[in-house]
């Protein structure tokens, strides 16, 4: 059931990032200014924090017919990972620097594969590990 509820919260938390992607881009009246080379409003970082689900939910899907030991552990490194991830979009700076590189957009860029790429290598190695 715990597999079910995850499954369809990451599918709602993508819907809800590709409908943001597409509105908030725009000039709209609730965002304005919004571009991934320079966040200056709370609306990118509202669009970077839902774009978390789109990788959740790629990988919801890979371990939804796996076994309930892989769904506790992935579930418990998703967990912390995205504690992590929101912990470091709001205290990266907004503006990237010649000097210091790192800002909300190039965080955002770096997380989400790495997060994908990590939590994939953590399902495969639970499956064929013996217990």
């Amino acid at each position: 059931m715990k597999k079910k509820i995850v499954l369809i919260g990451s599918f709602i938390g993508s819907i809800i990032a590709v409908f943001s992607w597409y509105y908030l881009k725009q000039d709209s009246v609730i965002c304005y200014n919004t571009s991934w080379s320079n966040i200056e409003n709370t609306c990118g970082l509202l669009i970077m924090i839902f774009s978390v689900f789109i990788p959740i939910f790629i990988s919801c899907v890979f371990i939804y017919i796996s076994k309930r030991n892989i769904f506790s552990t992935w579930s418990v490194f998703t967990f912390v990972y995205l504690c992590i991830y929101i912990f470091i979009l709001i205290l990266a700076p907004e503006k990237c620097d010649a000097y210091l590189p790192i800002c909300k957009t190039t965080s955002f860029l770096f997380l989400m594969p790495l997060y994908i790429l990590s939590s994939l290598i953590l399902i495969i190695y639970k499956s064929f590990k013996k217990e």
